[in-house]
């Protein structure tokens, strides 16, 4: 019995039932293990070589450890640093090896590198070369406290990968809170402001915090992930323009692609949501109009051809405008050497 290009070790028989041994080692090539069987009789006659089972079966030697690429924490595809979910942890793990296949995967969980307090080695539940599944453990989470997972691969021989560490992860629940949204109005006051195109607002905000209590967060801070905004036009009844997001780092931001009606009302809302998914309550600016006709006075008091007593104290002049203005200008022309002097209000 030739097996590997060497004789076997041991060749036992009983009865009709014979078992050929040999010893591989690292000095062998990996990959299909060859055989060759030549029976003989007690007569020492030679029966046909066999070199293929019968039932088309192939043996391979593997002697290399698998490989494991990398350990995706909170998600199948990316790997995340914040979860919102307390009960269920999503990990990706990827690997592989070239000869025998994976067989499984085993992963823990702790609260540092490689330690498995909270859950202890445990087999996935396939044996492909990409884990994709839930796995759901009975202890809760704590906020605000880092988990590590871990995970190491087995090949079909029983080869051992390295194992890989996660950069940890945290569980967050809690919303952020709520901030300030300002409009590019005149001034921050809760009054009507106005802008004279319909196609744009400007908006900016301030506040907002995922970590009001100031919790210990090291090493993976609370943070705001991202912004989203809409408009309505009543408040909380029909929006204009749905939520979109904003950039993270952004305070403000500029809405175009809009077509804002005169004698409507409208309402920028907006809401921080943070790196793991949950979302403020909004927040809203005080009402926006739109307006690009310039005011017109409408009457002035006294009349155009009334004549006023320019030695008394008291005569006004009061001008009644087509709407609420900001400021205006005044100015008194007479025929004469001396200036009128007055006060506007």
């Amino acid at each position: 019995v030739i097996i590997a290009g060497d004789t076997a070790d041991n060749i036992n028989g009983f009865q009709n039932i014979w078992t050929a041994t040999r010893m591989m080692d690292s000095s062998d090539v990996e990959g299909v293990v060859t055989f060759n069987i030549t029976p003989q009789d007690l007569a020492g006659n030679p029966g046909g070589t066999s070199t293929q089972t019968t039932n088309g079966s192939r043996i391979i030697y593997d002697n290399t450890v698998p490989f494991i690429n990398d350990i995706n924490e909170c998600n199948f595809t990316e790997d995340k640093d914040y979860t919102l979910i307390s009960d269920t942890l999503r990990l990706g793990i990827s690997g592989g090896d070239l000869l025998s296949g994976i067989k499984n995967y085993k992963f823990c969980l702790g609260n540092s590198r490689g330690s498995n307090e909270i859950i202890f080695w445990t087999d996935t539940d396939g044996i492909v070369d990409t884990l994709v599944g839930e796995i759901t453990f009975n202890q809760s989470l704590t906020q605000n406290v880092p988990y590590f997972a871990s995970a190491f691969a087995i090949d079909r021989a029983g080869n051992v990968s390295d194992t890989i560490f996660g950069d940890g992860f945290i569980v967050d629940t809690t919303a952020p809170s709520t901030g300030i949204i300002y409009n590019d109005g005149f001034d921050n006051d809760n009054e009507t402001d106005w802008t004279i195109d319909s196609t744009r607002l400007d908006v900016r905000w301030d506040s907002f915090d995922d970590n009001p209590s100031n919790l210990s967060t090291n090493p993976i801070p609370l943070l705001i992930g991202s912004y989203e905004l809409s408009i309505l036009d009543e408040p909380d009844t029909v929006k204009v323009l749905d939520w979109f997001t904003v950039d993270t780092l952004a305070d403000s931001a500029t809405i175009t692609g809009i077509a804002l009606q005169k004698n409507m009302k409208y309402f920028v809302a907006v809401r921080a949501v943070d790196m793991a998914g949950n979302k403020s309550d909004s927040v809203r600016t005080d009402e926006i109009r739109f307006d690009n006709q310039p005011a017109k006075i409408e009457t002035v008091t006294p009349s155009l051809n009334t004549y006023l007593n320019v030695l008394s104290s008291d005569e006004t002049i009061d001008f009644k405008f087509n709407k609420d203005v900001t400021y205006f200008t005044f100015s008194i022309s007479n025929i004469g050497a001396n200036t009128l002097p007055y006060d506007t209000s």
